[in-house]
């Protein structure tokens, strides 16, 4: 009745007669049900026109098979995509396949036509003349158990965006061990690009000079390097790699035949660094250097050697960084 109702209510030629494509499968006990030309033509029979179509984009799967001493069909919808939209399942206790057979045929009209659908089978030839038997006594129709699933996919969900990436500028005071005949002072200034924990730092970083007196005269020394720094970040802390480049410069102070020297400086290291913030944009920065020179540099006096440039040297800085954004 809700099929007839619906029907009737929808406009004629509202919309084109549905096609799909059907597969359809007997298992082992199912032989008494119809074939597929038998099924084929009692659904276009409730239609009133052909709705099965090899070339079609959806199809409807069709299994019938005995379960648990029953016949049990089993009705899948696919769409274009090949996702299931609509899932049956008919079961009948009878044996012959009868009932379970007009009950398939209406369940697929429906599936694929609601509007056309209509519970009356194929016509029935016209009756004869002759007296008509004795009608049968009446049984009971076969109680049929449907059960029906509907299958909803999720929404899909947004790709996850990137991480926005920051920039800051820092400057720091520096002071360190093993650059020079004796510790130095300095100062260092940092630009840094981060996104998420990964970040990459370019700084340059200039000693003032020191003074080392000698028995006769005085030796000057200063450092000039500049560094690229990439980390990683876990939370305030961070460890990062070091490779430095510059330039090493001593002179000498009344000193015999005293000269004034530039000699390359390159150096591998590490670096662990700990961010404190005190503003939204503004934090104190620390960080402690540990170097391994790929240059060596001598100073000599009178031919003997004052200092020799040491395996490992050492900094520690304390400054404050800006974020841009």
């Amino acid at each position: 009745m809700v099929v007839a109702v619906v029907a009737s209510a929808a406009p004629a030629g509202a919309a084109q007669p549905e096609r799909v494509k059907l597969n359809y499968q007997r298992g082992e006990g199912a032989a008494a049900c119809p074939d597929a030309s038998a099924i084929v033509a009692g659904v276009g029979a409730r239609l009133g026109y052909e709705p099965f179509e090899d070339a079609a984009a959806k199809r409807i799967n069709v299994s019938v098979q005995v379960a648990d001493h029953a016949l049990s069909a089993r009705i899948e919808m696919i769409d274009a995509n090949g996702k299931i939209i609509a899932e049956r399942v008919l079961t009948s206790r009878r044996s012959d396949c009868t009932e379970l057979a007009a009950t398939m045929q209406l369940a697929i009209a429906i599936a694929i036509d609601p509007f056309h659908a209509t519970a009356t089978g194929p016509a029935s030839p016209p009756a004869t003349e002759q007296k008509p038997p004795p009608a049968p006594p009446v049984e009971a129709p076969p109680r049929v158990v449907t059960s029906t699933t509907i299958i909803v996919s999720p929404p899909p969900r947004d790709a996850p965006k990137p991480a926005p990436m920051t920039a800051a500028v820092s400057a720091a005071a520096v002071g360190g061990v093993g650059t020079a005949p004796s510790m130095t002072l300095g100062a260092l200034a940092r630009v840094t690009v981060r996104r998420s924990a990964l970040s990459l730092s370019l700084e340059g970083r200039v000693d003032l000079p020191t003074s080392e007196p000698q028995p006769v005269g005085s030796i000057t020394t200063s450092l000039l390097v500049a560094s690229v720094a990439p980390c990683g970040h876990v939370r305030l802390f961070s460890a990062c790699g070091l490779v430095t480049g510059g330039v090493f410069r001593a002179a000498g102070h009344g000193l015999v035949d005293a000269r004034n020297v530039v000699a390359p400086y390159f150096a591998l290291g590490a670096r662990i660094a700990a961010e404190l913030p005190i503003h939204a944009r503004l934090a104190f920065v620390a960080n402690i250097d540990v170097v391994a020179p790929l240059t060596q540099t001598d100073l000599l006096v009178g031919g003997e050697p004052v200092w020799t440039t040491p395996s490992i040297s050492a900094l520690a800085a304390l400054g404050l960084s800006f974020t841009f954004s």
